[in-house]
């Protein structure tokens, strides 16, 4: 309970009120008691956003997994109060403030590793995987891709030859390999 308003000033419960020639209505008003609402937003992503929790002030939380949530071609980085940054399941302090915070999910863009014959026959290794910028996987083995007459010497991404089992840095875009041989 915070007190009681006219409309127009507020009132604690001890202060005195001199009534006019009107009638007066007063009305009760209340606080959060000290707690934060906290929503969630999906940003660009779509589906169903975890529920609006409710934060004690000077305490910490942890926030939620978004399972509802996703991006096409991306992956989740995280959730944002339009300062920070947090991950799922960091704990996030609830300071004191006034007004309720919104979490907005930011997501990252992935691209693909895409593995070509070339002129060698058999099944392409596949690499079903999502890669963000920056990130680094191993170069798939040649599986059973063969040419008759020839030894696999690696794979080309246009520019160079990558052997397999190599580590590959993925930059802004989806990568081709062709197999050489």
């Amino acid at each position: 309970f915070a007190g009681w308003s006219d409309g127009n000033s507020s009132f604690q419960p001890s202060n005195t009120y001199t009534v006019g020639s009107a009638n007066v209505v007063l009305t009760a008003t209340w606080t959060l008691n000290g707690h934060t609402q906290i929503t969630f937003a999906a940003g660009t992503g779509s589906g169903t956003v975890p529920t609006t929790m409710s934060g004690l002030e000077g305490s910490y939380i942890s926030l939620p997994v978004p399972s509802g949530i996703s991006k096409s071609g991306s992956v989740f980085r995280g959730w944002s109060d339009s300062t920070n940054t947090f991950q799922s399941l960091e704990s996030f302090y609830v300071g004191q403030v006034s007004i309720p915070i919104t979490m907005t999910a930011l997501w990252d863009q992935t691209y693909s590793i895409t593995y070509l014959a070339g002129t060698g026959t058999g099944n392409v290794p596949v690499d079903g995987n999502g890669y963000v910028q920056g990130g680094t996987t191993t170069v798939l083995a040649v599986g059973s891709l063969v040419k008759s007459g020839y030894i696999f010497a690696g794979w080309s991404d246009g520019v160079n030859t990558i052997a397999a089992g190599s580590t590959l840095t993925v930059g802004s875009a989806s990568i081709t390999l062709t197999a050489q041989w």
